[in-house]
C-alpha cells in the first residue's frame, strides 16, 4: 500500500468517524430503551428488534453520501482517481467488516440480557435464523458482512453516478436499473435465484453478494477515472 493510498484510507475513515460513531449511538440507544421499557412495564408478550434492517439502510446511504465529501477534497489536493479508487475500496470492505463484527456482538450482549432478565421474550431479528437452525454468531457476522459490502458497494457507485452525471442521470439510471428487471431473461433469471437461493435462505447467496459487491467496485473505476474535480451542477 503505499503513502498515498494510506493517507487517503485515513482521511477517508475519519470523515466517516463521525456518521459511523452517530449511528452507532443511536442504534445502542434504541436497543436499550427496548430493554429497559418492557422491564419497567412488566411487560412479558414477545418483542422482536429489528437492528439489522437498521445496519442495512446505513450502509445503502453511507457510500452514496461519502463521495460528494471525499473525491474533490482529494483530486484537489493532489491525490490521484485510481489510488483513491483503490482507498475506498478497502475501506467499504473495512467498514463492512466493522459493521457485522460490531453489530454481531451488540445482539449477543442483547440476547443475553433478554434471555436472564425477560426470559428470552425480547428476541432480535435476523436472516441467519432462516438458516435451518444456524443462527450462530459466525453465521451472522458472515450475512452481515455480504450484504453490508454489496450495499456499501452499490451505494459508492450510486453515488459516483449522480457525482459525474446530476440528478437526471442518477435519474435515468435508476430507471434503467428498474426497467431491466422486466427484460425476459433477467426477469426469470431473478426469479430463479429469488427461489433457489433467497427464499430457502441458503448459503451461497450470501457469498454471492460479495461477488456482487466486486462486480459493483470493478464498474466503479471507470466512473472515477475520469471524473471531474467538482460535481455536475447541470451547466
Amino acid at each position: 500500500m503505499s503513502g498515498q493510498i494510506g493517507a487517503i484510507l485515513r482521511f477517508a475513515f475519519i470523515d466517516a468517524r463521525r456518521s459511523l460513531s452517530m449511528f452507532w449511538s443511536i442504534l445502542i440507544t434504541v436497543m436499550a430503551i427496548m430493554l429497559i421499557i418492557p422491564l419497567y412495564f412488566g411487560i412479558e408478550s414477545g418483542i422482536y428488534l429489528g437492528s439489522q434492517t437498521a445496519v442495512f439502510i446505513f450502509c445503502a446511504i453511507f457510500g452514496f453520501v461519502g463521495v460528494k465529501e471525499t473525491l474533490p477534497y482529494v483530486i484537489k489536493m493532489g491525490g490521484t482517481r485510481k489510488n483513491y479508487w483503490m482507498a475506498l475500496s478497502f475501506l467499504l470492505l473495512l467498514i463492512s467488516l466493522l459493521m457485522a463484527i460490531i453489530h454481531v456482538s451488540l445482539v449477543s450482549v442483547y440476547s443475553f440480557l433478554s434471555e436472564h432478565l425477560m426470559n428470552g421474550e425480547a428476541k432480535v431479528f435476523h436472516l441467519a435464523s432462516f438458516l435451518n437452525g444456524n443462527d450462530y454468531w459466525y453465521v451472522r457476522f458472515y450475512i452481515d458482512s455480504a450484504v453490508c459490502f454489496m450495499l456499501l458497494s452499490g451505494s459508492f457507485l450510486f453515488g459516483l453516478i449522480f457525482y459525474r452525471y446530476g440528478m437526471i442521470g442518477g435519474t435515468i439510471a435508476i430507471v434503467l436499473l428498474n426497467l431491466l428487471g422486466f427484460i425476459p431473461p433477467v426477469h426469470a433469471l431473478l426469479l430463479e435465484i429469488m427461489e433457489k437461493y433467497i427464499v430457502m435462505f441458503q448459503w451461497k447467496v450470501y457469498g454471492l453478494f460479495f461477488g456482487v459487491a466486486l462486480v459493483l467496485l470493478i464498474i466503479s473505476w471507470f466512473l472515477i477515472r475520469k471524473a471531474p474535480v467538482s460535481a455536475y451542477n447541470g451547466k
